[in-house]
């Protein structure tokens, strides 16, 4: 899957709180994926955008998608 790879945490119990959207930039790798092993064998090497850079109106709609 061509694309990009952007997380959105939450953060709360009854009162949520969305935290900013975090990009993960792949570079010229071959695994554009999150896989296990990117995640947690290699997350020192992928480097991190916080907050990610979207358009709002994107932000919105993974900020929405993520407490829905």
């Amino acid at each position: 899957i061509d694309g990009r790879e952007i997380h959105v945490a939450l953060l709360g119990n009854r009162e949520i709180e969305v935290l900013p959207a975090v990009e993960h930039d792949f570079g010229g790798g071959q695994t554009r994926l999150m896989t296990w092993e990117v995640k947690y064998m290699d997350a020192a090497a992928l480097p991190r955008m916080c907050p990610a850079q979207v358009e709002s109106s994107l932000a919105t709609l993974l900020q929405d998608i993520a407490v829905a």
